[in-house]
C-alpha cells in the first residue's frame, strides 16, 4: 500500500508550520500610503511616513518565499523566538502557574 496514514508526530509538526501571506504586507503598504495614515502620521509624529519599512517587510516576504520550506520555517521559527525573549512579560507553562500561585496564594484555600 503506497498511502501510509501520517503519524502523530507528522501531524504536529505540520500544525507548527508558521503561515506566510505576503498579503498583509501588502496591506500595510497600500494603508501607509492612504491619505487617512499619512495624516494621522502627520498629526503624531511631525512628518509624513515614507513607507520604507513596509517596502523592506514586503520584499523580505517575497525573499521568504523563495527560500526552502525548511529554511523559511527556521528563520521565521527564529524569529519568532527573539520576539518572545524581547518580551515584557515571562511566560509559564499552565503547571508552572498553578505551582507559583499555590506557593504565593495558597493560604487563601485554607481558610475556607
Amino acid at each position: 500500500m503506497g498511502g501510509e496514514l501520517p503519524t502523530e508526530q507528522q501531524h504536529q509538526q505540520e500544525e507548527e508550520k508558521i503561515k506566510l501571506s505576503c498579503v498583509k504586507f501588502i496591506d500595510a503598504l497600500w494603508f501607509c500610503y492612504s491619505p487617512f495614515y499619512q495624516v494621522k502620521e502627520y498629526y503624531r509624529e511631525g512628518t509624513f511616513d515614507n513607507c520604507r519599512s513596509k517596502w523592506g517587510d514586503l520584499f523580505d516576504c517575497f525573499h521568504l518565499k523563495t527560500l526552502s520550506e525548511a529554511r523559511s520555517q527556521e528563520i521565521l521559527r527564529s524569529r519568532e523566538r527573539e520576539k518572545i525573549q524581547a518580551h515584557i512579560w515571562t511566560f509559564h507553562t499552565r503547571e508552572e502557574a498553578a505551582t507559583a500561585w499555590k506557593r504565593k496564594y495558597g493560604q487563601l484555600d485554607e481558610e475556607n
